[in-house]
């Protein structure tokens, strides 16, 4: 392949000395150059047989740099048509080429071409550079950045939902729990004392003394406040039911059948 700045060196006019066909004098061009010109350009004026061109590339501080100069004719074929886009102008036709060169691994300069095939048409050339590559250099990037962020969300949803479908759960069993145990009590009217409680069982002539879930209620609504005795088979405490002072005879679990 031919190096695109060896072709944008000299102006392709042949020596003095040697012959030229005349297809090649009628080609010959007048460009406009300007930082590629060459030693006998004068104001700033250049000939070529090949085409006239302008250029933009990035300089050692990453700062574009706009150039323009004459084309050899040999090579220029190549270099003005490779991934080349046409439009009309009133002075002819423009060839654009867009031409990304990489230094090295670590370092990319971007270069664009834009050719032309009339006398100075390249004064109206204005190339731009191409687009900077995607960050990291791969095209999956901002997909993978995507995957991730939604992938994340997801999670956090699902552990939202988890959260308190748990602690729905929860507050339902709490709530049943309570309910049996409102279930298995007993409503005793305020003022009632214990001793009223026992007369009036005694005085319903069953014999039997409270009744069990009168003797459950009670038995969750006394405080326990300090032993006062202690045997084989429990330990007896001192209580306040409702202001009153009880004693309160505790049963060990693996006597409590005796």
């Amino acid at each position: 392949g031919q190096n695109p700045d060896y072709v944008l060196q000299g102006t392709g006019v042949k020596a003095e000395d040697s012959t030229i066909a005349p297809e090649d004098a009628a080609r010959f061009l007048s460009c406009y150059c300007s930082g590629h010109c060459p030693e006998d350009a004068t104001n700033n004026t250049c000939q070529t047989n090949g085409q006239c061109f302008a250029i933009i590339e990035e300089d050692e501080h990453g700062e574009p740099l706009l150039t323009s100069g004459c084309m050899k004719y040999e090579g220029s074929h190549f270099q003005c048509k490779v991934r080349m886009h046409t439009h009309t102008h009133p002075d002819g036709v423009f060839y654009r080429l867009f031409a990304a060169c990489q230094d090295s691994p670590n370092a990319q300069s971007r270069r664009t071409i834009e050719c032309c095939n009339t006398d100075f048409c390249n004064r109206e050339l204005q190339p731009t550079l191409p687009p900077l590559a995607p960050i990291g250099g791969s095209p999956n990037w901002l997909a993978f950045l995507i995957s991730m962020t939604v992938c994340c969300c997801m999670l956090i949803c699902v552990a939202v939902v988890c959260y308190y479908r748990y602690k729905w759960q929860s507050e339902r069993q709490r709530y049943h729990k309570d309910h049996r145990d409102l279930e298995q009590e007993v409503f005793i009217p305020a003022g009632e004392s214990l001793r009223d409680l026992i007369h009036q069982s005694q005085s319903s002539g069953s014999g039997s003394g409270l009744p069990l879930l009168v003797q459950r209620t009670i038995a969750k609504q006394i405080q326990m406040m300090r032993q006062i005795g202690k045997g084989r088979y429990g330990e007896v405490w001192l209580g306040r039911w409702r202001g009153e002072k009880v004693a309160v005879k505790v049963f060990f679990t693996r006597e409590e059948a005796q």
